[in-house]
């Protein structure tokens, strides 16, 4: 959702989309604000969902990933990436309330091939998987971002036994549309929650700020502001402009799931 020459947050676009879509837990590429400094990156979580939760890859990468969180983030790290060195496969550990925290993985997958991008997948599939048998019922294990396609959303890929559901139906924007690059012909961004969270999930609902009335996703949502009216923005998704998610070098759709945990 970086906009402008710099692959960055600065110029407010992506910002302005993500605080339209009130979220909980942001998985976050090209993770690039002001100077990437404390405070910038303090102030970039405050504006999206006002608290000072953040955490990256790390700051020496061309364009980190990043998760920002209304909860506590209580550690984070990464996992190399074989084929690239400019970001890494980002996780954190959020504590949100009850018993079991969230295991969240931020990830920008290879271009190209696209093999590369099963291979990450697996990385990521097998670190999963020892983590989870470390600490059995500990967590609920989500991996988003910029997959750069389809070819890790697969049995061979994420969802190799069983780790992530990486079956459809997918998020879709206001007409049916399921991709998710600028052009709104390829599909390159998801989010997978491994099977106890996927249990969890529940339709995306944005009620309005003027009425009684909501705004239904059942699969989730992907988020186009060039699919709505500025006046239907300003009900439900304040405060986005029509013209967002088509700003100059706007590569990516905003990806939204809901999950209600008891």
């Amino acid at each position: 959702l970086t906009s402008g020459n710099g692959q960055d947050y600065d110029p407010g676009h992506g910002i302005r989309i993500l605080e339209a879509l009130k979220p909980d837990i942001v998985l976050v590429q090209e993770f690039n604000y002001g100077s990437n400094s404390i405070s910038d990156y303090k102030e970039f979580s405050q504006t999206v969902v006002g608290t000072d939760y953040y955490a990256v890859d790390s700051t020496s990468f061309q364009i980190p990933n990043g998760v920002i969180s209304k909860w506590p983030i209580t550690s984070s790290g990464y996992w190399d990436d074989p084929n690239i060195s400019n970001r890494e496969l980002m996780w954190a550990v959020i504590d949100i309330p009850g018993p079991v925290d969230i295991f969240a993985v931020s990830v920008h997958l290879h271009t190209s091939p696209s093999s590369d991008q099963v291979t990450a997948s697996l990385v990521i599939v097998d670190e999963v998987k020892s983590h989870k048998a470390s600490h059995p019922g500990e967590y609920y294990y989500v991996v988003g971002g910029d997959f750069n396609g389809t070819a890790s959303v697969s049995t061979n890929g994420f969802g190799k036994d069983n780790t992530f559901y990486a079956s459809s139906p997918h998020p879709e924007d206001d007409n049916g549309n399921v991709n998710t690059n600028a052009n709104r012909n390829s599909h390159y961004d998801f989010v997978l929650a491994d099977p106890a969270l996927h249990a969890f999930q529940v339709p995306v609902v944005f009620k309005s700020n003027v009425n009684y009335s909501a705004r239904t996703f059942n699969d989730g949502l992907v988020f186009d502001t060039r699919t709505f009216s500025q006046s239907v923005l300003d009900e439900f998704f304040p405060d986005a402009l029509t013209s967002d998610s088509g700003a100059s070098n706007m590569q990516h759709m905003a990806i939204v799931k809901d999950f209600y945990i008891e």
